[in-house]
């Protein structure tokens, strides 16, 4: 749904609720006439919202079909035997099946998913000398064993990482696996964006965890909802990968698509979307 749109809507509903708790109180305390006039005031906005709200609303979804139709012109084949891993590190679980879908029509070969715990950052944080000890990380040196955990991790999501190593993270209830992850990982995409701000949780599990998977050399972009309720994208800007603010609908569904071959940048609706709607398509994946 169009951003601009929706406050309009929310705006309306509002006054509307505002102006029935005033007509209720009205007809027991205020004089006739006044909740004459609301009443008159109440039938205009109705008559408001039917000529301007209810067209935009028909003109949204046409357009949301539009695209929909659209989609597959555009991202047909771009991602050709390529495997995807979603990995949803925010709240927003049901953007992952859109994207899901829209990487399958585009090509791919096998699309996988990974669900980060919403206390991700907190068992990291209580269990890191466990797991290193089950993972069968190395102790020397002086980096911390949160940041080996994280790393061991990075290379499970990217690589064919057996399932032990998978159920490691199973058992700790830090990571849900769903596919069978037989294959190398082309492209992944981190699904942020979090009910309220979360700004720990990004520090400690995604920027990290980006990170990791790019030394690895994995090929890596972040996506989240229009609507949520705190944005990933301001805390990524600095991580060099692609971003799409608006993942939920058609059109950022496409330009995720193409922002995985595409040069980085920054696309959707909000103040993030530095790079505009769209990534030029390129001619070839």
């Amino acid at each position: 749904m169009i951003p601009a749109f929706r406050y309009h809507v929310v705006t309306l509903v509002g006054i509307f609720l505002a102006l029935g708790v005033g007509m209720i109180i009205g007809g027991s305390y205020v004089q006739g006439p006044i909740v004459e006039t609301l009443s008159r005031r109440l039938e205009s906005l109705n008559q408001q919202f039917s000529k301007e709200v209810a067209p935009l609303r028909e003109a949204n979804k046409r357009l949301a079909d539009g695209l929909a139709a659209t989609r597959p012109l555009l991202t047909h084949g771009k991602l050709t035997g390529k495997t995807v891993v979603l990995v949803q590190t925010g709240d927003y679980p049901a953007a992952l099946q859109g994207l899901n879908d829209a990487f399958s029509e585009a090509g791919a070969a096998a699309v996988y998913r990974v669900k980060l715990s919403s206390t991700a950052s907190e068992r990291l944080a209580v269990r890191a000398d466990e797991l290193r000890t089950q993972l069968k990380l190395s102790t020397d040196g002086d980096e911390k064993a949160a940041g080996q955990v994280l790393r061991a991790l990075a290379a499970a999501i990217y690589r064919s990482a057996s399932s032990q190593t998978r159920d490691v993270f199973s058992a700790a209830n830090l990571a849900e696996w769903d596919g069978d992850f037989a294959r190398q990982a082309d492209y992944i995409v981190l699904v942020g964006g979090s009910l309220e701000d979360n700004e720990s949780r990004i520090r400690a599990i995604d920027i990290p965890l980006i990170g990791a998977l790019k030394v690895l050399g994995a090929i890596v972009a972040a996506a989240e909802p229009s609507d949520a309720g705190a944005s990933y994208m301001g805390a990524l800007a600095n991580t060099g990968i692609s971003t799409v603010d608006n993942a939920e609908t058609e059109l950022g569904r496409i330009a995720l698509v193409l922002a995985l071959i595409s040069e980085r940048g920054d696309y959707g609706i909000k103040r993030s979307a530095r790079s505009g709607l769209l990534p030029s398509a390129p001619s070839s994946p």
